[in-house]
């Protein structure tokens, strides 16, 4: 896709092997493989939108079995238009992981924790 910041600096692309492939199917194959997974649902999903949103793909997939697959590739042929600017991809500051800001959402969350630690009494992390 032409999203993908290009030149020698740039990352590789994510690879994603298994986008096209049933959860279940992973979930399977990890189990008779035995494979380590996480296979606990969060206990706020029942109540998240997103479920609406997965309802509503089972429902198309059961009146056109591609529809998902359509999806998938429909959303690969998506581009930006002319004049939008794009966030410039670049590392964290401190951990290297790809970002688009100075720090990764990972290092905020570990910042965020280790403040309200300290405001407890807590020792907090030192990553």
């Amino acid at each position: 896709s032409s999203l993908r910041p290009r030149g020698p600096a740039a990352p590789p692309p994510r690879k994603k092997p298994l986008r096209l492939c049933y959860e279940k199917e992973i979930v399977m194959y990890a189990h008779f493989k035995k494979l380590h997974y996480f296979s606990t649902e969060c206990l706020y999903s029942p109540n998240a939108y997103r479920g609406f949103a997965r309802e509503f793909l089972k429902d198309l997939e059961r009146a056109d079995p591609r529809s998902i697959l359509r999806l998938l590739e429909s959303g690969e042929k998506f581009e930006a238009k002319k004049g939008v600017k794009l966030p410039v991809q670049g590392t964290c500051a401190r951990c290297g992981y790809i970002t688009s800001q100075q720090f990764c959402k990972a290092c905020l969350l570990i910042d965020e924790l280790n403040t309200k630690r300290n405001a407890s009494g807590i020792i907090a992390y030192e990553g």
